[in-house]
């Protein structure tokens, strides 16, 4: 079926990303065993991976062991890229949501993960959730002010989020 190559991961588009953008800092929220995020680390200064437990394969990128919440609370910097992937939850993406949106550097993109599951099986709990409510809610609320692109990647689906007015056209 189209759109469901289930040998096409999430890592490669996203790397692909850190790459072309020349992005400085990068963002993951939910980091697992730090797959992900090691992907990105020789393509990006300043990586920075937050998790409520620590199972890391990978130790070079800056860790918070911490949930997210408490993270935005004292992370004074900003990101230039920033990966959602913790609790999959719609009510816990949703705050991630909007505190990644407040450190957005200029022209940064933010990926949210589980988005679109590619079967019912993946929306347990465990797995992808309801995470995929985000989208609606993001179509609902924003009016305009971001561009949202959902891929049909993996199993569970990739977004892309960036803001309407970041474009380099309005600078000119």
């Amino acid at each position: 079926m189209f759109g469901y190559n289930l040998q096409i991961e999430h890592t490669p588009l996203i790397r692909e990303v850190v790459k072309l953008t020349g992005c400085n800092t990068y963002l993951e929220l939910g980091i697992s065993t730090g797959e992900n995020i090691h992907a990105m680390t020789p393509f990006c200064n300043n990586c920075i991976g937050v998790d409520i437990i620590d199972i890391r394969k990978h130790r070079d990128f800056l860790f918070y062991q911490m949930s997210t919440t408490e993270f935005f609370k004292q992370y004074k910097g900003g990101a230039d890229i920033i990966f959602i992937d913790a609790n999959h939850g719609f009510e816990a993406v949703k705050i991630d949501f909007i505190n990644s949106l407040s450190i957005l550097n200029e022209f940064g993109v933010i990926f949210i993960h589980d988005t679109d599951p590619i079967k019912e099986h993946y929306l347990k709990p465990e797995l992808c959730n309801d995470s995929y409510k985000i989208i609606d809610w993001l179509m609902a609320m924003t009016l305009g002010h971001i561009n949202i692109l959902t891929l049909p990647v993996s199993v569970a689906g990739l977004t892309m989020v960036t803001r309407a007015n970041d474009r380099r056209v309005y600078k000119i």
